[in-house]
């Protein structure tokens, strides 16, 4: 397998994508992220109804 010349690689260029895509990318990632917490939050809320449900029940 050909491997590429180590002093070669530093020079190699990365491109990025337009700031205001990667804003926008970021912009989207923290929505997601609010999301996913609104979401986690929800489920312990209903696995603790839950629980007292059960312990209700068990009674």
């Amino acid at each position: 397998m050909p491997r590429g010349d180590r002093k070669a690689i530093p020079n190699f260029p990365i491109p990025l994508p337009p700031l205001p895509l990667q804003q926008l990318f970021a912009h989207r990632i923290e929505q997601i992220e609010h999301q996913k917490a609104e979401v986690q939050k929800a489920i312990t809320d209903l696995k603790t109804l839950l629980a007292s449900r059960m312990q209700y029940w068990g009674e």
